[in-house]
């Protein structure tokens, strides 16, 4: 790390070993993805299969759904990206 920017903290082992972060990427392992050893490799992949890590997070959280999107994501273009096209959600 740069002298400009020192580290101001750093999380304990336990901190590391019992995040959401690392809920997940177990979680992901359990199911075949990965591995992924740290922050670094799961960013690599989020952003190398954009659609099946936005799947797994629907997946992951539990997202309730009354109709399955069809798709992750149906336009890739930006501004105008449309993600889980089909899926009908209720924010009441």
């Amino acid at each position: 790390m740069s002298a400009d920017f020192p580290i101001v903290r750093e999380p304990s082992d336990y901190e590391l070993h019992n995040s959401s972060m690392a809920h997940y990427i177990r979680w992901l392992e359990e199911r075949g993805y990965g591995p992924f050893p740290d922050y670094h490799a799961l960013h690599r992949w989020s952003v190398a299969d954009i659609e099946a890590f936005w799947a797994t997070i629907w997946e992951y959280t539990g997202v309730i759904a009354s109709a399955p999107y069809e798709q992750v994501l149906g336009a890739r273009e930006m501004p105008g990206a449309e993600w889980f096209p089909g899926a009908r959600l209720n924010f009441a």
